[in-house]
């Protein structure tokens, strides 16, 4: 399963300008301190001529899991610069349209680079949507900064499996706000360039920032974190417990009706739709998030949607078997006598059988890393029991970016408390680029307090 739209060449950050870009953004967000300083992640610099000693090896690794875990507020970063670009250009003139200076929004004016500068946030989003019909003059520009920065971001998160920004038919959701010769993905072939949707696509993003995010994922976050708390967790698995971890066949009457089964479901729908429906209206259009930042786009529930041009454009993984698999999951690891969860490892198969393993199925993966938590234990714990020299996934393959995970670091341990664990170990149990990068982010935040 494939989890992107293919392969481009990485474009790391490697001019001086864009660099201070994500400098300044970095800072400004508080991730450019202490040992895990993200900055160190954008350099000009190829870390494989500095980080000489397994301890360097180790810091950096870690500080990729760090850059995973806050990709929300460093994918803020660039369309942040690119508002702020813009509205200089407004104030300027050199967007294509006459300068306006001041910029004004209500009882508020702007007239220098630096108050612009000064802006972040509702504020800043609010001054562009007062000029928004300027964007259409400076699309050329304000595009293709947006598509570089993007490419930047998506290379040290992804290194090298990135998105693809021409070739027609749009397959994730960067590639639908920055694709400038989409096509039509409900018509054979693609149809005609898509002109509109290409100034409607810029409009949207740069009036609602968060579509750079994965609002999904915080959705599913946010679930999951709420268990956090063992006395809601316990109260709720335990009004379905026991449940199957495979739904039964329906009942032949309403005497065969399964309570717990009834009540399991109610909770599946009522949870399944928050997630879905919190995500559309937070982004203002329909769901275009996968499981990984970047990833197809998830669906609901039921038959996987199939336009006509792109048979394969929706993950086949929906929200509503998410949050089934999910509480099936915290059911069957729950011991109703003591009110405690048994810790499950990741279930692997050798070959792939996928009846039998994990792979893909992120609710059974993200109810045992909360298990895990909730028994003082993390990824590494519950990672597949692998024989000697069986290999489950592949593993990342540099594709030409000097940075993370280059087959450099995979043999070196990046936690001291767990000598044996590896980046290797990790890859060998579950997929490098779509389990692995769920995981990682999810128990991110699960360790926030």
């Amino acid at each position: 399963m494939n989890q992107r739209g293919g392969d481009f060449t990485v474009i790391p950050a490697v001019n001086a300008a864009d660099i201070a870009i994500w400098h300044a953004g970095i800072d400004a967000a508080g991730l450019g301190t202490g040992p895990l300083d993200l900055k160190i992640l954008y350099t000009t610099t190829p870390v494989l001529t500095t980080d000489t000693t397994n301890d360097l090896k180790a810091k950096r690794i870690n500080t990729w899991f760090r850059f995973i875990g806050e990709q929300d507020t460093v994918a803020l970063i660039a369309i942040t610069h690119v508002q702020r670009e813009f509205l200089k250009r407004v104030r300027a003139g050199t967007g294509g349209s006459p300068a306006v200076n001041p910029l004004v929004n209500g009882t508020k004016t702007y007239a220098t680079d630096a108050a612009i500068d000064a802006l972040k946030g509702e504020e800043l989003t609010e001054l562009v949507l007062v000029y928004v019909e300027n964007i259409k003059a400076d699309y050329p520009f304000l595009s293709t900064l947006l598509q570089r920065l993007c490419q930047q971001f998506d290379a040290i998160i992804n290194m090298g499996a990135g998105t693809v920004f021409t070739g027609g038919i749009p397959t994730n959701k960067f590639e639908e706000m920055f694709r400038i010769d989409q096509k039509n993905k409900d018509i054979v072939g693609g149809g005609t360039i898509l002109y509109n949707k290409m100034i409607q696509e810029l409009i949207g993003v740069m009036i609602n920032p968060q579509r750079m995010q994965n609002v999904l994922m915080q959705e599913v976050a946010k679930i999951v974190r709420m268990y956090k708390d063992i006395d809601v967790v316990k109260k709720d698995i335990a009004a379905i417990h026991p449940v199957g971890v495979i739904p039964p066949p329906p009942p032949a009457n309403i005497v065969a009706v399964d309570n717990n089964e009834v009540k399991l479901n109610t909770i599946v729908d009522k949870v399944s739709q928050s997630i879905f429906s919190n995500t559309m209206t937070l982004t203002g259009k329909e769901l275009v998030d996968g499981w990984v930042l970047g990833q197809k786009p998830v669906y609901f529930k039921g038959t996987q949607p199939k336009p006509a041009g792109l048979a394969t454009y929706y993950h086949p993984y929906p929200v509503h078997k998410f949050v089934d698999h999910f509480y099936r999951t915290l059911a069957a690891n729950f011991n109703a006598a003591t009110k405690t969860f048994t810790a499950s490892r990741i279930i692997a198969t050798v070959p792939v059988n996928p009846s039998l393993d994990d792979a893909y199925k992120y609710g059974i993966l993200a109810a045992k890393l909360l298990i895990a938590k909730l028994n003082g234990q993390a990824l590494e714990d519950i990672l597949p029991t692998i024989a000697p020299g069986d290999v489950y996934y592949r593993l990342k393959t540099d594709v030409g970016f000097a940075g993370l995970p280059n087959q450099e670091y995979y043999e070196i341990p990046y936690d001291t408390t767990k000598p044996t664990i590896t980046l290797k170990e990790m890859y060998r149990g579950i997929d490098s680029n779509m389990d692995a990068l769920f995981l990682l982010y999810l128990q991110y935040q699960l360790n926030k307090p």
